[in-house]
Parts: structure tokens; C-alpha cells; sequence
């Protein structure tokens, strides 16, 4: 088997994906680029990914194969952080096991990385979408939350600031700049935005615009689906930018759809995480239960 060309790490994620999990594992394998180390997490499925995942790592003893499953459910960012550990790669991807990776997704992230400087952090392509039984479905991943007359590439730390729009599946990034900013943050539910916005802080993020690299399944228990408040969790990263206009923005915003919707959590969350408050009509909301309306009766100028 030719294994030429820099090692490169895929952490396949799985937490109750037994349905899909060996066609996940399947794309992986089947990688045109052969010099890969696989490092499979299960994060306490309680379903038989477990068992599925063992029968498939006992017929495929020709790859490098790290199988790490947790006796209790830890959270997605969490069980990142131990694979980065473990990951000895100069390139780093990640897939949840219900995705798949088209077979020259490696080989071709690999080659524009390689040709690129210490300035370029990662490289992304958009996705094919897929039903749950793995037939096409009409459009592109990035379509679904985003129009770009061109997907951007470079620095682009101000566009994901907006919104996040990269499909998590369909990134290679370069790993020591990753474990430079101590992995991903494990009070958080998802992944995904927080990192590529501390990447993009200081780095570029460039996109392969003329290839889809993955296929991105739905269904109805897709990650984004289980998540009861995202908001908590965007409050949370955009906390970390507030220096930038459009990240202070988008955290006052956050802040008041929290407290809007529970007043009690949002202080807690205040509290706990020692969340700062600009507006003075929020103060008063949060603190006193003082309506929006009536407030310009309490603010002295």
C-alpha cells in the first residue's frame, strides 16, 4: 500500500449512528490517500454502533484503526479534544458517522495544503446533500443557510462572524495550528463555529470552490436537530469577540433573545460565565424584571 505524502488524522464521531456508521467507515477506508490514521470515538451510543463499529474495525485490519469508546456521554467538543490528543497527523479532518467522504476528499485537500504558508489554517469545500437512506437530494449544504455569488476563501473572519456557513464535515485543517488554541471549547454543544472563527482570527480559510468533498446526510437525528438552545451556546462564542463591531452585535442579540425567553437562565448564564451587559434597559429587564417599554423612566442620562 503506497503511504507517501504526510500522515493525515480522521476522527469519525459517532453517538447512536449504528444505521449509518459502516458506510461512514466505508468512505473513510476508501480514501484514494492511503498514509491516514482513523481514530473512531463512540460517546456512549446506546444503541449497537459499538458492536458495528468492532465487526467493521475486525475486517479491515489493513488501516491504521484507534477505537475509543467512552462509558458515558461527554459531549461532541470533549471527545474532539481526546482525539486531538491522540491524533498524530500533520492534517486533521472530522466526520460524524452518518456523513460520508467522497474518495478524493484527502488526496485533493492534502495537495492545496501542502502548496499553501504558515498563513492558510484550513481548507473547505461545500457538500452534497443526502436523504437517510443515502439516495441524492436537491442542492448544496451552503445553499441551505447562505447566497454567496462566491464562496469565500481567504480572510474571512468578518463573513463568519455573520453566520456560520462551512460544513464541518468537509474541512482538512492544519493540526498544530489547531492544538495552538488548545483544542475546542468543551463548554460548548457544537463544535463547529467557535473554531473556525478562532482560526479565522489570525489565519486564512480558504475554500476549494470547484469540488464538493463530502455528502451530508439528513435526518431526523441530525446534531443540530437535539440541541434545545442554541443560542446559549452562540452567546457563549460570541463573547470571545466583542472587540469587533458585528461580534459585539451579534452577542447583545443573542443575550436578549435568552433573557426574553427565560429571564432566570439568562442570569444564571450571566453569572456563571461572567457575561458582560451593555444595554442599560437589559440591566434593568434582568435585574428587576422592568419592562423594555418602561425603562426610559429608570436610565438617567
Amino acid at each position: 500500500m503506497n503511504k507517501e505524502g504526510p500522515l493525515v488524522s480522521i476522527i469519525a464521531l459517532c453517538y447512536n449512528q449504528a444505521q449509518f456508521c459502516e458506510d461512514t467507515l466505508g468512505s473513510i477506508y476508501n480514501q484514494s490517500y492511503k498514509n491516514i490514521e482513523l481514530i473512531i470515538m463512540d460517546d456512549f451510543s446506546s444503541d449497537n454502533s459499538v458492536e458495528k463499529i468492532n465487526r467493521w474495525i475486525n475486517s479491515h485490519q489493513d488501516i491504521s484503526i484507534q477505537f475509543i469508546p467512552h462509558n458515558k456521554n461527554v459531549g461532541i467538543c470533549k471527545t474532539l479534544n481526546e482525539a486531538l490528543k491522540n491524533a498524530k497527523g500533520k492534517y486533521f479532518e472530522l466526520i460524524a458517522c452518518d456523513d460520508l467522504m467522497h474518495p478524493e476528499k484527502t488526496s485533493r485537500q492534502v495537495s492545496y495544503l501542502e502548496a499553501t504558508n504558515n498563513s492558510v489554517a484550513m481548507v473547505y469545500t461545500d457538500a452534497l446533500l443526502i436523504n437517510d437512506d443515502g439516495s441524492d437530494r436537491y442542492g448544496l449544504f451552503i445553499q441551505r443557510s447562505r447566497d454567496f455569488e462566491q464562496l469565500p476563501s481567504g480572510k474571512i473572519y468578518d463573513v463568519l462572524l455573520e453566520e456560520n456557513f462551512i460544513p464541518a464535515m468537509s474541512v482538512m485543517i492544519k493540526t498544530a495550528i489547531i492544538k495552538s488554541l488548545g483544542g475546542f471549547d468543551e463548554k460548548l454543544s457544537f463544535e463547529d463555529h467557535d473554531m473556525w472563527l478562532r482560526l479565522a482570527e489570525n489565519h486564512e480559510i480558504h475554500c476549494m470552490a470547484d469540488y464538493t468533498s463530502v455528502s451530508y446526510r439528513l435526518h431526523d437525528n441530525n446534531l443540530h436537530k437535539k440541541i434545545k438552545y442554541w443560542d446559549l451556546d452562540f452567546l457563549l462564542i460570541y463573547s470571545k469577540h466583542l472587540e469587533h463591531p458585528l461580534g459585539k452585535k451579534k452577542y447583545n442579540s443573542e443575550l436578549l433573545s435568552l433573557a426574553l425567553r427565560d429571564r432566570s437562565l439568562a442570569n444564571n448564564i450571566i453569572k456563571t460565565h461572567q457575561l458582560i451587559v451593555h444595554n442599560k434597559s437589559l440591566i434593568l429587564y434582568l435585574k428587576y424584571g422592568i419592562p423594555f417599554r418602561l425603562s426610559k423612566y429608570f436610565i438617567k442620562d
